[in-house]
């Protein structure tokens, strides 16, 4: 948002406001750009120069992951006017972190705990994590958790195994931890086999002269 008018620095030199957004429409932080404010150390205003007069979103000019906007100025200065364009590097949301408890449980009525952390930079609010098993039939979660208000932790949540009556051997099974805003954790664990290998032979002898006998 250009604000050609304001005085950082000098009358009329001019500022953009820019403004990050929940995805219901509410502000999540803002910044200042001026001529003091904002770490653009290479903006150099002239008095009634009015930074800010207009602005376009030049999107990735460079190929590089950073984003341009061009700030038009100049529109009190009689003999001209100027150009900015400002590259802005993304920042990358926080991140959620899931901890489960044991490595691994057995598909036998095993269970243990997770626990999903936030950053202490955003801490503020309720906050509804969704939980996910990306194999339902070897361990499940609820479908989510709260992390109360001014909490970085949730309360531990239970992981149980399911016996699937499958010989099938250890399974790896990874818990995904999503939240509006954050970037997704995860932790895995093993869920070790419950089911023996049983191996039956039809005759308890055979003769060597062509016996035979079979097996299952």
């Amino acid at each position: 948002v250009g604000s050609n008018k304001d005085d950082d620095g000098d009358t009329d030199l001019g500022a953009v406001f820019v403004f990050l957004m929940n995805s219901d429409g509410t502000v999540k932080a803002e910044a200042k750009i001026s001529q003091t404010t904002g770490g653009f150390d290479d903006l150099v205003l002239s008095g009634g120069e009015r930074f800010g007069r207009s602005l376009a979103y030049l999107g990735d000019l460079r190929q590089d992951g950073t984003f341009g906007v061009a700030v038009g100025a100049g529109a009190g200065n009689p003999v001209g006017g100027a150009i900015w364009i400002l590259y802005f590097q993304p920042v990358s949301p926080p991140g959620l972190t899931v901890t489960i408890a044991a490595p691994a449980i057995s598909e036998n009525g095993g269970a243990t705990t997770l626990t999903v952390t936030r950053p202490a930079s955003a801490t503020t609010g309720d906050l509804t994590v969704l939980l996910s098993s990306d194999d339902e039939s070897e361990a499940t979660v609820p479908a989510s958790v709260t992390i109360a208000d001014g909490q970085t932790t949730s309360a531990p949540v239970a992981i149980s195994a399911v016996d699937d009556a499958t010989l099938d051997g250890s399974q790896t099974v990874t818990i995904t931890a999503s939240a509006a805003g954050f970037d997704i954790g995860s932790d895995s664990l093993d869920v070790t086999d419950f089911e023996a290998l049983t191996v039956s032979i039809a005759a308890s002898s055979i003769s060597e002269n062509g016996g035979s006998t079979t097996l299952t």
